[in-house]
């Protein structure tokens, strides 16, 4: 039996390296239609890497669900996204479990999975050709569990140069793919972050810009490989209005995303509390040291996503909702950037299959509600995938509790999907997850619902919001 299974898993990965191939060989480019989507992902998925390797995206490491402090669900697998045919195909697994900001890097027709959540210093080796891993490496000399960024060939010297990767130690290790050998470079970058993104001016040098904490005056960190030096920029990343905060910690994506000599951040996180994502967009000029801002992504904004540039065009993969930094994102989302007539840039991004549904409801003070008690109810009008409750108890006041207990349910299937307990002198509780299912089928009965009543005083006025990311097809 064990034989028999080994050689039907040999067959499936035969069978879908067949379809890469023959994907990669087909002439009529999905890319040509005049109205185009991305295909979302398989899984949800975060904190991962790719690398490209003949107009193939590889996407590996991350993971599909939970953060690191809660078990961390660590991707295992991989898959190749072919951005001509708009298909996946899935591919051998890596060896070693690279979890939370790895970092992935293409030298030639291979690509080195470096480091993540929890084996930091775990190398291991994917060969496109001949479709296989190959482990183990040398270990690196640190270690990265927390979004290095990474190039390969810098000034010619044809190594992997890996930058930071911890929010209080400065890296910048040097590996030498020929020789299966580290070294550790005396020119450290300004200030140490991780999850930052990284781009490679057409002179060769490398700049960094964001990550957590923000570097030294939200500056731009560039690298001159030849002075083999560091230095900062001049200007800071640009003040959020709408969230009223400066200091961009997780920039994204992390895998060169460069046009143009002008780097691309997309959606993120700013500094002041941490949990403040933004929908914004910027490129920055790194000849001349100049943000502009871009337009926003579609739907809800997100951070910890991967991706690069095919030709023209900006794929971002996965990511972290503003919702919640517990789950992975399946969205895709891709930006064609066009030179218009008069020599300047211009920027659209493809429809995205994810629509947002938010609904609102308010239990004012004082009242005393029985179990069943229907506060919302809506039509399940498309496959709502995810969610997001947020319960706001607005000024508790003084000699009562907040300990009311609520239910979302699908009153069609007679099902309960989550509970919420407004906790006693709490003022907001946050829905842990961002992954569950509403309902089975078009046409069910949700509502929101009261289970039981905290028989104390209730100065506090409950303000709930939930907000449900709806995948149309």
């Amino acid at each position: 039996m064990r034989a028999r299974q080994s050689k039907e898993h040999r067959n499936d990965q035969k069978k879908s390296v067949e379809v890469l191939h023959r994907t990669q060989e087909n002439s009529q480019s999905c890319l040509d239609t005049p109205i185009w989507r991305p295909a979302q992902l398989p899984i949800q998925w975060a904190d991962g890497s790719c690398a490209m390797v003949n107009g193939i995206f590889y996407l590996m490491g991350g993971y599909t669900f939970g953060t690191y402090a809660d078990g961390n669900t660590a991707f295992t697998g991989m898959y190749a996204y072919n951005p001509e045919t708009n298909l996946y195909t899935t591919l051998p697994n890596p060896p070693n479990a690279h979890g939370r900001g790895s970092i992935a890097v293409a030298v030639g027709a291979k690509i080195y999975l470096i480091g993540g959540y929890p084996l930091g210093s775990t190398v291991d080796v994917y060969d496109t050709v001949a479709v296989s891993w190959s482990s183990p490496r040398v270990n690196a000399p640190n270690n990265y569990t927390n979004g290095p960024v990474a190039v390969y060939d810098v000034n010619g010297d044809r190594k992997i140069h890996i930058i930071n990767g911890h929010p209080s130690s400065r890296f910048h290790d040097v590996y030498d793919p020929a020789g299966d050998s580290w070294s550790s470079s005396s020119a450290l970058p300004p200030s140490p972050t991780q999850f930052s993104t990284l781009g490679v001016r057409s002179d060769g040098k490398v700049v960094i810009v964001g990550g957590i904490p923000a570097p030294s005056g939200n500056r731009a960190m560039i690298y001159d490989p030849v002075e083999d030096s560091w230095k900062s920029g001049n200007a800071a990343f640009p003040f959020d209005p709408e969230l009223n905060e400066s200091g961009l910690t997780y920039g994204n994506p992390r895998e060169n995303p460069v046009f143009n000599d002008k780097l691309f951040i997309i959606s993120g996180r700013f500094a002041l509390s941490g949990r403040h994502f933004t929908s914004r967009c910027h490129v920055y000029d790194m000849n001349n040291d100049v943000y502009t801002a871009i337009p926003s992504t579609n739907g809800i904004p997100r951070d910890g996503l991967c991706g690069t540039f095919y030709n023209n065009r900006l794929f971002v993969f996965g990511g972290r909702y503003a919702t919640s930094s517990q789950s992975g994102s399946p969205c895709v989302d891709a930006l064609t950037v066009q030179r218009n007539v008069d020599g300047s840039l211009g920027y659209a991004w493809s429809p995205n299959q994810w629509s947002i549904e938010t609904f609102s409801v308010y239990d004012p003070a004082g009242t005393i509600l029985t179990p069943g008690h229907n506060l919302a109810t809506w039509i399940k009008t498309g496959e709502e995938y995810l969610y997001y409750w947020r319960a706001d108890a607005l000024n508790p006041g003084t000699g009562g509790k907040v300990g009311r207990v609520y239910a979302i349910r699908n009153t069609t299937a007679n099902t309960t999907i989550q509970f919420l307990t407004i906790a006693p002198g709490s003022s907001v509780t946050v829905c842990k997850w961002l992954d569950k299912k509403f309902g089975t089928s078009v046409g069910d009965t949700l509502t929101l619902q009261v289970q039981s009543d905290d028989d104390a005083a209730k100065p506090a006025n409950i303000y709930h919001t939930i907000q449900t990311l709806r995948f149309t097809r």
